[in-house]
């Protein structure tokens, strides 16, 4: 005998579809055991989140059992936009007893987006006395892997434990995808393992997980994140505490790869461990009582911290905004390189003259940051090398402890002045822009922006020294910085210079004192004049004023007085041909732009005392000549006649002005010559020649080139 009963619409707020369908059915048999079987129809039935339409309940009661059987025509998923159709839930044995309804051999076939066709199997049971329901389902072939289940469902509240393996993280971000979850958009493939247990009462209350990942390869759209090969044990637990959420995590990666731009981690050479404790709070802080990082041949490190999610600025990476962080108290256990340089420094970098350093050594101590800000840094720095493999920036044997704190509410000079955060660094050699540095020391104090020495220092600088006798400055890091430096510059060797250099080699020695070196607004002014024994005479330069010295177009000025230079050593370093005789002269109003010549006023000459002995080469002579204008002239001159029986020749004196505007250069020399020509050497004796130039305006960047290719050549043949 068969029996149907259609129903128009049910209600289960917090009811599942397989539990509407076990305990509708069970209920029917309870009122209809003389029947053999019975079907039930429902049209509707709403869940939290869900809804099923065309539900049949089919009921068999053979002689040796009870046997149920249900068919969901659609499953609603409205947050998703899912409808799934066609769901089975079966039962080939119920269990009905006064006590409880179960069944220890349910089954559910069903069709799910992106991962196709699966069966879950299981045992449910239902106490008819207490409401209690107990769930143990599997499903043996769910996104390349498997899962297990077990649930129960106490009027205390609710406990479940899940258990995975193998499961194919591509299947599960396809589903996911198509359930339209709240994920960020992302592909990759691998294989997650592991439990998670949870319970609560109306809401999760505690929950624990435990997760192997392995082979993840994964990234996102933009690709500034990415991971190869990935290996991850994960360990974490969430526990609700009144309204906030109370957490602890441990994470440790010791294979494969991760990439966050720019940073890029090898987690096979320097294996990674994270732990974290603390707690969620309901305005959207997190706080990490306790937190530790290792990394191996990198960083150990612990703290805590508090950061303000509800801060974060539109538009801005959370990882660099720092107006998130409200506090943070990191123990620097060690910072070991070159391992941060390759890890951490490097990346950020790449554009700049350190992308390529060589480094070792250690630094340990403590930072303190609030409201977004640093508040103390105190460091410890032991056998620090650097070099840069140019030779521009080299330290090594670098030790000693930096000591810097904020002192916004401070007054910060009086801070300064009694030295009371005093730090110190030594370093036995180095090397700064090829110029090599020996063996100093320094102590000074910073807080704030603003630095000051506190003791003099002398710093070897080649075969001579710098002896700092003070050095202040302010403002570090802002637009309005500025600096005063006092100190003497023991003599150094010109030809120790040219070397590093890699200049023309020529000698003398530089020295002097430099008094109030200052950058003010952007601008390097000089308040002294410096001094240069060169070519066995003396260079001074004085009004030296660099603006915008830390921008992009930096522009130099100063005026430059030459006394009586060696003219053979100065045309035997640049390879100019042979002049005996001394040489005085000024360059006034220099100006440069960018490091190239705008302006200038030059006048070079024999001074009017010179009683050396005055000679000067067939080269000089062609090359003074063709500078002049009258380079055709001259060769003509010296390749014919008895002038070519000559190497070289007396002259009485020479000289050579250049007044450079607008990439002009208006030239003049010692005195006026016939025909409008001027005297550039003005000749004595026997053999005798005079050197008249007649160009007045040449073009400057001709005659640079000019100048570069006189010096550079092997000069002319003379036959």
């Amino acid at each position: 005998m068969q029996r149907s009963a259609g129903f128009t619409k049910f209600s289960f707020r917090h009811a599942t579809v397989l539990g509407v369908a076990i305990v509708a059915a069970c209920g029917a048999i309870g009122v209809v055991r003389a029947i053999e079987d019975v079907q039930l129809e429902i049209e509707r039935v709403d869940g939290q989140g869900w809804s099923a339409e065309g539900i049949v309940i089919d009921v068999g009661l053979p002689s040796e059992g009870i046997a149920s059987r249900a068919t969901i025509a659609r499953l609603h998923l409205p947050a998703q936009s899912q409808t799934i159709r066609n769901v089975q839930i079966a039962c080939s044995a119920v269990e009905l007893s006064a006590a409880k309804i179960a069944c220890a051999n349910a089954s559910v076939a069903l069709s799910l987006p992106a991962i196709g066709a699966q069966e879950l199997r299981g045992a449910v049971s239902y106490d008819r006395r207490t409401g209690a329901v107990d769930a143990d389902v599997r499903a043996p072939r769910l996104a390349g892997g498997a899962l297990r289940v077990r649930a129960s469902l106490r009027e205390a509240g609710w406990r479940a434990a899940a258990e995975i393996q193998g499961v194919q993280i591509a299947d599960v971000l396809k589903l996911a995808a198509e359930l339209k979850l709240p994920l960020p958009e992302v592909s990759g493939s691998g294989r997650v393992s592991g439990s998670i247990e949870a319970s609560g009462a109306q809401t999760l209350r505690h929950a624990t997980v435990t997760a192997a990942i392995e082979e993840l390869t994964a990234n996102d759209a933009s690709g500034a994140l990415a991971s190869d090969q990935l290996a991850l044990q994960v360990r974490a637990s969430l526990e609700a505490v009144e309204d906030d959420w109370r957490f602890d995590v441990d994470l440790d990666a010791s294979t494969g790869q991760a990439y966050a731009e720019p940073v890029f981690l090898d987690f096979a050479a320097h294996a990674l461990k994270l732990q974290g404790k603390g707690r969620i709070e309901a305005g959207g802080q997190i706080v990490a009582d306790l937190f530790r990082i290792e990394h191996r041949d990198v960083i150990r490190a612990e703290g805590s911290a508090r950061v303000d999610l509800s801060q974060a600025r539109e538009g801005r990476e959370l990882l660099t905004d720092l107006t998130t962080l409200r506090e943070l108290k990191l123990d620097l256990r060690e910072l070991q390189f070159p391992g941060a340089y390759t890890v951490y420094l490097q990346p950020f970098l790449l554009d700049t003259n350190f992308k390529s350093l060589q480094t070792s050594g250690r630094i340990a101590g403590v930072v303190e940051v609030k409201d977004g800000a640093p508040q103390r840094v105190a460091m410890q720095l032991s056998d620090i090398d650097v070099d840069d493999g140019t030779r521009a920036l080299v330290l090594k044997g670098l030790n000693g402890q930096i000591s810097w704190r904020d002192g916004m509410d401070e007054d910060e000079d009086a801070v300064l002045r009694a030295g009371t955060e005093r730090s110190s660094l030594r370093w036995q050699s180095g090397s700064l822009l090829n110029l090599a540095l020996g063996r100093a020391a320094l102590q000074f104090t910073t807080i704030g922006r603003n630095f000051r020495l506190v003791e003099p220092a002398s710093i070897p600088l080649l075969d001579g020294a710098i002896d700092l006798e003070s050095l202040r400055v302010r403002n570090v890091g802002l637009p309005s910085v500025a600096f005063m430096v006092d100190a003497t510059v023991q003599p150094i060797s010109v030809a120790e210079v040219c070397r590093a250099f890699a200049w023309p080699e020529f000698g003398g020695r530089i020295g002097g004192t430099i008094s109030k070196l200052r950058l003010r607004d952007g601008v390097v002014t000089l308040g002294t004049t410096l001094q240069a024994q060169v070519f066995d005479g003396r260079v001074a330069i004085k009004d030296l004023r660099l603006e915008d010295a830390l921008g992009p177009w930096p522009r130099f000025h100063s005026s430059i007085e030459l006394q009586n230079l060696d003219l053979e050593l100065v045309t035997r370093a640049f390879s100019f041909g042979r002049i005996t005789g001394r040489l005085s002269g000024a360059i006034d109003d220099l100006e440069l732009f960018n490091w190239q010549p705008i302006a200038f006023d030059a006048r070079l000459y024999t001074p009017p005392d010179d009683r050396s002995r005055h000679r000067i080469s067939q080269r000089a002579v062609e090359n003074i000549g063709s500078i002049g204008g009258g380079g055709a002239g001259i060769t003509q001159a010296l390749s014919s006649g008895f002038l070519r029986f000559f190497d070289e020749f007396r002259y009485d004196r020479l000289g050579l002005s250049c007044r450079l505007q607008n990439d002009v250069c208006y030239m003049d020399g010692i005195a006026p010559a016939p025909n409008g020509g001027y005297y550039l050497v003005k000749g004595s004796g026997l053999p005798r020649i005079n050197v008249i130039g007649s160009a007045r305006r040449v073009d400057w960047p001709r005659l640079v080139q000019q100048l570069i290719a006189v010096t550079e050549s092997s000069g002319p043949v003379v036959q």
